[in-house]
């Protein structure tokens, strides 16, 4: 495992373009994201009541501000706006994809390069097709969950009515969205990687069990990375800490990157 590790981190040494690359992009929807947010949060709390204010001048905005939204259509242009940017980053997204698992590919069979942009040139379609199924499959079971609960939302019911509605429901939904994703992940690789759906399935059963210690040795030192910098941010306010804590998403993005070499390095290593 610790082969398919050490392999993995100098392919993604490799892709260090792509690496800022993505990260960027990344960014640039953050911040797209977190203007949204603050154009209708900073409105409200503008008219929130100072803190002198009584317990019932703070009622009354929580009833006015739940009022305008069970009630009005005041938060439609917002959801419309939310959806665009969503559809319009699904239509990016495949072709990222394409282009890294592709140049990951290529870089471990050839040793030197990056092959980016051939990668999307030469699978964007097959992967694209792919995503969309995905999501489709996935979206679709939702929308049986998300109706009743907005319905009785609608209706003013208790919080109770709402989990009552949702209780094992939610659990196989999860289950089902876990495994979609799971099988179009591999699908997605073996089509970038060159593989018949049949290989990369199959080398992914065999030796399934480096193929998952390598994500989750990959997920937990990310997650050691990103609990301490969160916590040095709170325990010590420091020009440091707030550096750290800007280049968390670039170090996320890095280790991203760092799993799928490992997991190709996982499947490549006992082709058959």
């Amino acid at each position: 495992m610790t082969q398919f590790l050490r392999q993995g981190w100098r392919m993604a040494k490799g892709h260090t373009k792509i690496i800022i690359a993505l990260f960027l992009y990344q960014a640039i929807w953050g911040f797209i994201l977190y203007k949204m947010i603050d154009n209708i949060i900073t409105p409200l709390l503008k008219r929130y009541p100072e803190l002198t204010g009584s317990a019932d001048t703070v009622a009354l905005f929580w009833i006015e501000n739940q009022f305008q939204i069970l009630k009005t259509d005041v938060w439609m242009p917002y959801l419309y706006t939310f959806l665009i940017l969503l559809f319009i980053r699904m239509i990016f997204t495949p072709f990222l994809q394409a282009g890294l698992f592709y140049s990951i590919h290529h870089r471990s069979e050839i040793g030197k390069g990056t092959y980016f942009r051939k990668g999307i040139a030469a699978k964007w379609k097959q992967v694209t097709l792919l995503y969309w199924i995905k999501n489709i499959l996935i979206f679709i079971p939702l929308i049986w969950i998300v109706k009743p609960v907005f319905t009785t939302i609608l209706s003013n019911k208790s919080i109770n009515a709402i989990f009552s509605l949702l209780d094992w429901t939610l659990f196989v939904y999860i289950a089902w969205a876990l495994i979609v994703q799971l099988l179009f992940y591999l699908l997605q690789l073996g089509t970038s990687w060159e593989m018949s759906i049949t290989t990369v399935l199959r080398q992914t059963l065999v030796h399934l069990l480096p193929f998952i210690l390598v994500s989750i040795v990959i997920s937990l030192i990310y997650s050691f990375f990103s609990v301490s910098i969160h916590a040095l941010s709170i325990i010590w306010v420091s020009f440091l800490s707030f550096l750290l804590y800007q280049i968390l998403p670039l170090i996320r993005t890095l280790f991203k990157v760092w799993m799928v070499s490992a997991q190709y390095e996982s499947i490549r290593e006992h082709k058959i």
